[in-house]
């Protein structure tokens, strides 16, 4: 069921298809990301927000997860960072993301054929067998990726959640004067 890449995308017309036409918008993403998959799940979930898409982070286990479990909705996006082990808490969230109609990405190092047959697409997140690179770095890049990725596809709304990103900020910065605040 997991789908794999292909490039180009499109080669029997030599080019790629309108993605924005196909491309389907999830109502609200979830990133589940524990231990070291920790970093990029929050990374997305903030940087998915800042671009005007609801998005949480998820880094529960045991039974604290069954509340963010609760929150699962069909259309829900759920994108799992979970480079080898398979925790059972990665196989209840991927039968209950199933059960309300949400669809999943798994980024793993080791988990794609495992999982492939219950998750909707399965990224490699290889990791270096040296240990040279940091756990979590391929995990940040393919979330960056992704992130890349989206915003070309909402484009639009991308840019004008910057802008108030940026609004926001400086508000923030510069207190009205005579609040008696300090910086």
């Amino acid at each position: 069921m997991a789908s794999r890449c292909r490039w180009p995308p499109d080669s029997s017309r030599g080019r790629a298809p309108d993605s924005r036409a196909r491309a389907p918008r999830a109502s609200a993403v979830h990133a589940f990301g524990v231990a070291a998959s920790e970093p990029a799940a929050r990374h997305l979930a903030l940087a998915l927000g800042r671009i005007g898409r609801r998005a949480r982070f998820v880094g529960a286990i045991g039974f604290a997860l069954a509340d963010d479990l609760l929150a699962l909705r069909r259309g829900d996006a759920v994108v799992v960072f979970q480079p080898g082990r398979a925790l059972h808490e990665l196989t209840v969230l991927v039968e209950r993301a199933r059960a309300v109609g949400a669809r999943v990405v798994l980024v793993t190092d080791e988990l794609g054929e495992q999982f492939g047959d219950r998750v909707d697409a399965a990224l490699t997140a290889p990791h270096t067998p040296t240990g040279i690179t940091s756990e979590a770095l391929t995990a940040l890049v393919v979330a960056d990726v992704l992130l890349l990725a989206l915003t070309t596809l909402v484009e639009p709304g991308a840019v004008d959640a910057s802008h108030q990103l940026t609004l926001l900020r400086e508000q923030l910065l510069s207190p009205p004067k005579g609040s008696g605040r300090k910086g």
